[in-house]
């Protein structure tokens, strides 16, 4: 009968864990909204763009693509990463004009903030239990940061992709495989195009791949240590006799 109550309780405890991911997902969900709304709000409140040349290089660079002209600054060759403008120009192709357009990159700008709580909740959930990333993940908008959400500058992309980056590296550390390592790459790539610097992220995999395995060599050494000790007591031994057979 032991044996057999693992079996008697996986229903019991698979409906336990279906009932905690929809709550999971409704409190995410909720933070990501409320997150969105506040933000939104917020950023409506600057009134025309305050941080030159950066945010007329971006806006440009996103109608250009959304007139249908490329990614581009009057002609000229746009100097950043090309996510950003290539996820604002579909929104600015739907405004039409200008002054809508610009107080619809605003309220982009909060939604990509507040989307970057659902990777932070993942990666708080690899460690913490349930209510304690959930508060993470609401602490994650309330940074000093989130005053950008109402300038046209990458901030708001390179803080969600950075986070879905951070996420695929703390799982391939985890379980290195092939996929996992894959989406490392790709999340290192994305937030790359979305800023540069970002590039490094890969490096931080590379270079945590190689902690980790040191920390396991270190777990080996003592077993190493063993191994040579036992063979050095086993070569004395039969030192001794050969020793005592020649005599």
């Amino acid at each position: 009968e032991t044996a057999g109550a693992p079996v008697k309780d996986a229903p019991a405890l698979a409906a336990t864990a279906a009932r905690t991911n929809r709550r999971a997902l409704a409190a995410v969900a909720g933070i990501v909204v409320a997150g969105f709304v506040f933000y939104a709000a917020v950023a409506q409140l600057v009134e025309s763009p305050r941080v030159h040349p950066d945010e007329s290089i971006y806006g440009e660079g996103a109608w250009s693509l959304a007139e249908g002209d490329g990614i581009s600054i009057r002609g000229e060759e746009y100097p950043y990463g090309p996510l950003y403008p290539a996820l604002l120009a579909p929104v600015l192709a739907a405004a039409g004009d200008r002054e809508t357009g610009y107080a619809l990159l605003k309220a982009m700008n909060a939604l990509l903030f507040a989307l970057a709580a659902v990777p932070v909740y993942l990666l708080a959930r690899r460690l913490l239990s349930f209510r304690w990333s959930l508060a993470v993940a609401a602490g994650s908008l309330l940074v000093p940061s989130s005053m950008f959400v109402g300038l046209v500058m990458t901030e708001a992309l390179a803080y969600l992709a950075a986070a879905w980056a951070l996420l695929a590296i703390m799982l391939a550390l985890e379980r290195p495989t092939a996929a996992r390592q894959i989406a490392v790459l790709v999340g290192a790539v994305v937030a790359y195009t979305a800023r540069p610097q970002l590039g490094a992220l890969y490096g931080t995999y590379l270079l945590g791949l190689a902690l980790v395995a040191s920390a396991l060599a270190l777990e080996k050494v003592p077993q190493l240590l063993e191994v040579v000790r036992v063979h050095r007591v086993e070569a004395r031994e039969d030192h001794r006799l050969h020793f005592l057979e020649a005599g």
